[in-house]
């Protein structure tokens, strides 16, 4: 966790990201806070969702589309709560991969 002077707290810092853990069910949030932690560390921004459930990929799909459309270079990993696996998506058709594997 690295505290920024603004008061805002990133939950991970690397030389290259500054990323945003949260549940994908809160996906709104996570994309403003990454952002925000992108700006002020000077960093790529980033998100690592934990999935609870798979109808929860929806949500991940809503903001890698975003970053996309809009151009905000948000990097994205998920966390699988059921057996912990960890998946970096690179595009649409890797999440989409991820989607049809877990059905």
């Amino acid at each position: 966790v690295a505290n920024s002077e603004d008061q805002t707290r990133t939950d991970i810092l690397t030389e290259r990201f500054a990323i945003e853990v949260e549940w994908a069910t809160k996906w709104k949030e996570s994309v403003g806070q990454a952002l925000h932690y992108g700006i002020i560390w000077n960093r790529t921004p980033g998100i690592v969702f934990v999935v609870k459930e798979n109808k929860e990929l929806k949500y991940v799909k809503y903001v890698v589309q975003m970053s996309i459309i809009h151009k905000l270079n948000i990097a994205v990993w998920l966390i699988f709560e059921s057996d912990g696996s960890v998946v970096y998506v690179t595009d649409l058709s890797a999440l989409e991969t991820v989607i049809t594997g877990r059905k």
